[in-house]
């Protein structure tokens, strides 16, 4: 699990590079986060 503020992510394995900057969830991944959608 990784947690930063306002974001949570999970899953069973993950990839990244050493500063954590860009990262990939291998398998049952799930995200929480707060989102804003534009509108029309």
């Amino acid at each position: 699990m990784l947690n930063e503020p306002k974001r949570e992510h999970s899953g069973i394995g993950f990839e990244s590079d050493p500063k954590l900057n860009n990262f990939r969830c291998l398998r049952s991944c799930k995200i929480i986060a707060t989102v804003q959608v534009p509108t029309r």
